[in-house]
């Protein structure tokens, strides 16, 4: 029929109707096993959907899971909507993991971390037995856990075992430090935390002066562009519009926004030099007027010149803008294609653009 097929490598016919001459032995195997309600959240491979309460896992059960077909793939919908960020597979090799993601529903949060518990080592000792193989396997699936943010009791993996502390060699020529500095120079006056330090001139000028750190904001480290920080450009709208409130308007409207040139943040020369430049930035209102104030951004690194990145005007208080026609989301939308956020942060990347977390 032109349907692509694999034999199942396998020497029991599980799920079929050759398992059924062991079904009525199965099901009295079980007789006078206490069975109690689950403690965990589980999800029945009979139905895909999570077991109802009431349900006993008892013989009756176990027979049906035997010969009745696998809902792999509808459990796999219901963990989907159960904010699952770690899979873990508790079997002898890894085959579950891989079916997970190929299952994940594409409407989906992006599929979480699947890890396999007893997993062949990824390069096994020469000479070392089966043991201390699968002990690897098991060390690798412990880290990838950890990695992925679960909690480890990490006693647990050394209970068996006796340990004794040992004398490591001594380096007597080293003498290399290995403390995180911070950077010494660190603005003095807080003020507003993205604005900073509100001054006023005699005519009628209002400053709002503050310091810019390669490493404070921590945020700014996260936009690089050809691995140099630069200023985001939403920055200079979000403090025209934070300066005309903190002035005390209802509301802040920026009108004839020009970027000049973008601010780049100066940073240490070397790892060693933990000395931070920074660099000084200044957001100038002008004075009221009846229509609209002016707006002009400035920064300087040490005692160089002032540079303008941005200028612009804010509206007087008045009414909120409102839009000519409402606009169409879903007409924008459908001309739009789903993109994983990963991809797109490699693909900014490729550009010279590093986005960090911020």
């Amino acid at each position: 029929e032109g349907l692509r097929a694999r034999r199942l490598n396998t020497t029991r016919a599980f799920h079929s109707a050759l398992v059924e001459p062991v079904l009525d032995d199965l099901e009295a195997s079980l007789e006078g096993v206490a069975f109690g309600p689950p403690s965990l959240t589980v999800i029945s491979n009979l139905t895909g959907q999570v077991l109802e309460a009431g349900t006993t896992l008892d013989g009756t059960y176990w027979r049906r899971h035997a010969r009745e077909p696998v809902a792999f793939a509808d459990g796999i919908r219901t963990l989907s909507g159960l904010d699952v960020d770690l899979v873990v597979e508790l079997g002898p090799r890894k085959i579950l993991a891989p079916m997970l993601a190929a299952a994940w529903p594409d409407s989906a949060p992006p599929a979480p971390v699947a890890i396999s518990s007893l997993q062949p080592p990824s390069s096994p000792a020469p000479d070392s037995g089966s043991d201390s193989n699968s002990d690897a396997g098991f060390m690798q699936a412990v880290a990838a856990a950890y990695e992925a943010g679960l909690p480890i009791r990490f006693q647990g993996l050394f209970a068996a075992e006796a340990r004794s502390r040992i004398s490591v060699p001594g380096y007597p020529f080293q003498r290399e430090h290995h403390w995180m500095e911070a950077p010494r120079q660190r603005r003095h006056e807080r003020g507003h935390p993205l604005l900073g330090v509100r001054h006023e001139s005699a005519t009628g000028e209002i400053t709002y002066e503050t310091q810019l750190f390669a490493s404070e904001p921590a945020w700014l480290g996260d936009h690089r562009v050809f691995e140099r920080i630069v200023v985001p450009g939403a920055v200079y709208g979000a403090m025209a519009v934070l300066a005309s409130l903190e002035e005390g308007s209802g509301h802040a409207v920026v009108e004839d926004m020009q970027l000049h040139s973008a601010m780049i943040v100066p940073q240490a020369d070397s790892e060693d030099d933990h000395e931070d430049p920074g660099a000084t930035l200044q957001v100038l209102l002008g004075p009221e007027e009846a229509a609209a104030r002016s707006m002009r951004v400035f920064s300087r690194a040490g005692e160089g010149d002032w540079i303008l990145h941005v200028e612009g005007r804010i509206a007087a208080a008045g009414p909120v803008p409102q839009a000519s026609e409402r606009i169409d989301l879903e007409g924008l939308a459908a001309n739009l294609s789903v993109m994983e956020p990963s991809a797109y942060y490699r693909a900014r990347a490729e550009t010279g653009i590093d986005l960090g977390p911020s």
